[in-house]
C-alpha cells in the first residue's frame, strides 16, 4: 500500500473517530414554565447530579456492541486494504477498521447514555413540580 492511501486511510479513521458528540447532560437545562427562579439552579444542580450518579456508561449491551462494530469494522477494513494492494495494505485497512469501528459504537453508547442522563433531569425537575416543556 503506498503512502497516499495509507495516509486517506489514517485521515478518514481520526476524522470519524473525532466525531464524538460533546457531554450534553452536563449542560442540559430543561425549559420550564415557572414563575419563581429562586430554586431552579439548586433543584437543576441536585437533578443533575442525580442522573451522572444513577446513569451509568457501560453494560454488557455496550460491550458486545462494541467488540461487533470492532469486528466488522476490521472485517471491512481486511476487504478494501485487500482489494487496493498486498498483505500489508490488508492488515493495516483491518487495523484501521476495527479502530474506526471501535470509535463509533463508543461515541454511540455516550450518546445514547447522554440522552438517558437528559430524560432522568426532566423527569427529576418535574418530580420537582416544574413543568418541563422541553
Amino acid at each position: 500500500m503506498n503512502i497516499r492511501m495509507t495516509a486517506v486511510l489514517t485521515a478518514t479513521a481520526l476524522t470519524l473517530g473525532a466525531c464524538a458528540s460533546p457531554n450534553v447532560a452536563a449542560t442540559y437545562r430543561p425549559i420550564v414554565d415557572i414563575n419563581d427562579r429562586t430554586l431552579y439552579e439548586a433543584d437543576l444542580a441536585e437533578c443533575r447530579q442525580l442522573a451522572f450518579e444513577e446513569v451509568q456508561g457501560s453494560d454488557n449491551r455496550a460491550a458486545r456492541l462494541g467488540f461487533i462494530s470492532t469486528v466488522f469494522g476490521g472485517l471491512v477494513g481486511l476487504a478494501i486494504g485487500a482489494d487496493i494492494g498486498n498483505t500489508t495494505a490488508a492488515i493495516a485497512g483491518a487495523a484501521i477498521g476495527s479502530a474506526v469501528g471501535a470509535s463509533a459504537s463508543a461515541s454511540n453508547r455516550e450518546a445514547e447514555v447522554d440522552y438517558y442522563r437528559a430524560e432522568v433531569i426532566a423527569g427529576c425537575m418535574e418530580g420537582r413540580g416544574y413543568r418541563v416543556l422541553g
